[in-house]
């Protein structure tokens, strides 16, 4: 009977063995994911082949099934390393859900496990696989190593930042180190309306509306055993989250005018620009859909918190835009640097690399600090901070605290970690401290000049 009914849920292959000799053999041998141990089998206790797997295999979950009335065995066989157990007689729904229950535990166990090597600095520590996302800052080490470790998990990733963090790089980079066998097919959710949003992801029959003349697979299907990345996932339409949902808890979906069922193998990433706490107060993201994307969170910082990044990204912008027009590497102007740090750069890493490409093209040899400062304020007539120079009156203890963050992020290098240090609070209580500081405002203290 468990036989039949793992099968019937989706569980396998199913190896039965009644023998715990041969059983003991085949664990030795074999990896399997969960071990149900019948607590009666001929010829060695069930408590004395339990210490052996547990022995043998410490890393495999086991499941004892026991008689209705050997409670007791069973609590000693738990106590003993066996992570749950049944009695007889089984009953499918409570051996289905125990099974899936313990499946999910031990992968989040490995999963953390994994995290935990990764962000100790124990096992693989090759980061060539974020290589583009050029970066010097701590603070986005520690991303990307948080981001390997958890790129094998089949479990969603949420990957927020502002626009032009470089989200759609890093979904890109967790597909390539997933060891996913499938696609990366990436949905652009702005612009797509309701209709073509589902049309586009679920596919759909033939029939199913006026011009579907022939059966058509979604992207979902297309990105079998590979990861599909839903970008902007802020703009999905309430009435489409419901369906999304069900995907991330089961992978069930059906197509369009279809009422056959569908399985999806793919690994879900969604991204998007926007405060998703704020869209599920608005009414606008259900709290559910939210907590299931939630799971593995990835937050890219904005470019004016990552310090001398943004001097290492320019140059090396300037050299590839330099090579692409087959023009000299041109040279910056002393002030240039200064320039560019105290900019706040509302479109992060692809606001700066499309700036220094104009400016190689139209700044042949050097880049003048005039022509950029022009360039900026033309663009985005704003976010350049300016030293209030003529200021007598009595700062705010507000404008002080604001000006001593400043100051911080200043000496840190853009540093958030750094800088947290010198504060002597906590990275993510100044992380919420700086996301109510308004940086286009005179500063009160003057930034050191900074040389090329």
């Amino acid at each position: 009977m468990p036989r039949l009914a793992l099968r019937s849920g989706g569980f396998e292959p199913v190896v039965t063995c009644h023998d715990p000799h041969d059983a003991l053999r085949l664990i030795r041998r074999e990896r399997f994911s969960l071990i149900l141990l019948d607590l009666a089998m001929p010829g060695m206790s069930g408590e004395e082949l339990l210490a052996l797997v547990r022995q043998e295999r410490p890393s495999m979950p086991v499941i004892i099934v026991t008689a209705f009335n050997d409670a007791e065995t069973a609590m000693r066989c738990v106590h003993a390393g066996a992570y749950d157990y049944l009695t007889k007689p089984l009953d499918k729904a409570r051996l289905l859900t125990t099974v899936k229950r313990t499946l999910d535990a031990w992968a989040l166990r490995d999963e953390n496990l994994r995290l935990k090597q990764s962000l100790l600095g124990v096992g693989s520590t090759d980061l060539s696989a974020f290589n583009a996302q050029l970066t010097g800052d701590e603070c986005m080490l520690s991303v990307f190593r948080y981001a390997q470790a958890i790129a094998a998990s089949a479990e969603p990733v949420l990957i927020t930042g502002e626009t032009g963090t470089g989200k759609d790089l890093m979904a890109r980079a967790l597909h390539s180190i997933s060891g996913r066998r499938g696609e990366f097919v990436v949905i652009n959710v702005a612009g797509l309306d309701e209709h073509m949003f589902s049309d586009v992801l679920f596919g759909h029959s033939k029939g199913a509306y006026t011009g579907a003349t022939a059966l058509r697979g979604g992207l979902l299907q297309k990105a079998a055993e590979g990861t599909i990345f839903l970008d902007e996932v802020g703009d999905v339409a309430l009435s489409l989250q419901t369906r999304l949902l069900r995907v991330l808890e089961s992978g069930d979906y059906y197509a369009g005018g279809s009422d056959s069922l569908c399985r999806s193998s793919a690994r879900v990433i969604v991204a998007t620009n926007r405060d998703v706490e704020a869209l599920c107060a608005g009414g606008r993201m259900r709290p559910d859909l939210y907590y299931r994307l939630d799971v593995h969170h990835i937050h890219l910082p904005p470019l004016r918190e990552r310090g001398d990044d943004v001097m290492l990204l320019a140059q090396a912008f300037a050299r590839s835009a330099a090579e692409a027009a087959g023009v000299p590497i041109p040279v910056l102007e002393r002030d240039v640097a200064d320039l560019l740090m105290q900019y706040e750069w509302p479109g992060n890493v692809r606001e700066l690399r499309a700036v220094i490409t104009d400016a190689v093209r139209a700044q042949r040899g050097v880049i003048g600090t005039d022509w950029l400062r022009t360039k900026l304020r033309m663009e985005n007539g704003r976010r350049l901070h300016s030293v209030n120079q003529g200021r007598n009156d009595l700062p705010t203890l507000r404008e002080s605290t604001d000006a001593l963050v400043r100051q911080a992020m200043q000496q840190a290098g853009g540093n958030q970690c750094q800088a947290a240090r010198l504060l002597g609070i906590s990275q993510p209580a100044l992380s919420k401290r700086l996301k109510h500081i308004t940086w286009s405002s005179p500063s009160l203290l003057v930034r050191l000049p900074f040389s090329v």
